[in-house]
């Protein structure tokens, strides 16, 4: 046998060698996707189909859009849930029957950028809405987003990172997040990191907002200063901010104040409300309450570093958003037999801390009287009257 015809015989055995390497490796490789795909099966829970919702045609104010109607609606919701006993969370039917009312009135949602351009003096579109979610929760994943995703809707949700993967199923998860943010429908702002929540804020146990109150120092046995404030509520905002961009979400200019206290309106507290409140505005462009007087957006006031949004609870439907306990003038969106939750349709429940906050809206006509001066959220009239914001909002829904 020649040398080449020996070199040649031996050339089937390295490779069978080869074959054998590479099977050892996928024997010794492929055990670590099958363990991350089982020790990750419910980091991404699926979502949960909610039934179409039917709109009436003749409920809807289909023509005539309003060409003055330029300032956005901003809406504030918080849990969506089949079973919640909270007056804050609302059923996914009635979610979805309030969304497909407003896409059949002809309203277009817009984003957070697009609202901050709007803040800056750019037009948004007529009949604009910013849908907006506080606290975070896994209602959101598992049926807000198919329903905004039916409707070509986007939202901003406005999460609690210190919560964020605690108490599940109830608040989101990180990787939930990130997938809500990669379909591009959603964007994400800040509720603070640790400070929804309320805390003693004297020695008879008296308790607040973490953010907007100074706590009571047992130890000290004193409240802590307004030096002390500021620098707690700064290291939170600024952790909420860290917490988020370490998780890939870009860097939130949009805040939710917790409770919606925002402003202090008691005495008794020195107003440290105030306190809080410019740590937020060093910190963000815009933060919301859920306190609006009127259903659109003021630009005047979003640049003063806070707007009021329209709160929704388990009391709402479409039906009734024209004309709620709080006198709302919802007008142009209607829906025909498809309803809201179980609370809504049997005229049960009240409404919390919204009680104490009832608006001029309530006064049903007398929103739209005119004012004898100019003032803050108004806007002049051809004739040189001062016409209030709940009318120009008043006709923006009703598309007159």
């Amino acid at each position: 046998m020649s040398p080449g015809e020996g070199r040649r015989r031996a050339e089937p055995g390295r490779g069978a060698g080869a074959v054998l390497w590479v099977v050892c490796l996928i024997v010794l490789i492929a055990p670590f996707p099958v363990a991350y795909h089982f020790n990750h099966r419910d980091t991404l829970p699926p979502r949960v189909s909610t039934p179409a919702a039917h709109v009436a045609p003749a409920g809807v104010a289909s023509a005539g859009l309003p060409a003055g109607a330029s300032a956005p609606v901003v809406l504030a919701y918080h849990n969506i849930a089949s079973e919640s006993p909270s007056k804050y969370s609302i059923t996914p039917e009635a979610f979805e029957a309030q969304m497909a009312a407003l896409a059949a009135a002809g309203y277009r949602s817009i984003t957070a950028d697009e609202f901050l351009d709007y803040v800056d003096g750019r037009p948004v579109p007529r009949r604009s809405v910013l849908i907006t979610f506080d606290d975070g929760t896994d209602g959101l994943w598992t049926y807000a987003d198919e329903i905004l995703e039916r409707h070509g809707f986007t939202g901003v949700s406005f999460i609690i990172t210190g919560f964020v993967g605690t108490r599940r199923p109830y608040y989101l998860t990180w990787p939930q997040i990130t997938a809500m943010r990669d379909s591009g429908r959603w964007d994400f702002g800040s509720h603070t990191r640790d400070l929804h929540r309320r805390v003693p804020i004297d020695a008879t146990g008296t308790t607040g907002a973490a953010l907007s109150r100074r706590r009571w120092l047992p130890e000290q046995d004193r409240t802590e200063t307004a030096a002390e404030h500021v620098e707690r509520v700064r290291g939170d905002l600024i952790g909420s901010i860290d917490d988020m961009t370490a998780h890939g979400l870009p860097r939130p200019q949009l805040f939710a104040y917790p409770f919606s206290e925002g402003v202090s309106t008691d005495s008794a507290a020195g107003d440290t409300a105030h306190e809080a409140s410019a740590v937020v505005h060093s910190l963000f462009r815009v933060s919301m309450v859920n306190n609006a007087p009127g259903l659109t957006a003021s630009r005047r006031q979003a640049r003063r570093g806070r707007v009021d949004r329209l709160e929704l609870t388990d009391t709402d439907t479409p039906q009734t958003l024209h004309l709620s306990p709080r006198g709302r003038q919802v007008q142009g969106v209607g829906l025909g037999s498809a309803g809201g939750g179980a609370r809504a349709r049997s005229g049960r429940g009240g409404r919390a801390h919204g009680d104490r906050r009832r608006s001029p809206r309530g006064r049903g006509d007398a929103g739209c009287r005119p004012a004898p001066a100019p003032s803050s959220g108004h806007r002049r009239g051809s004739d040189g009257r001062v016409a209030s914001a709940a009318c120009e909002t008043r006709s923006a829904w009703a598309g007159t």
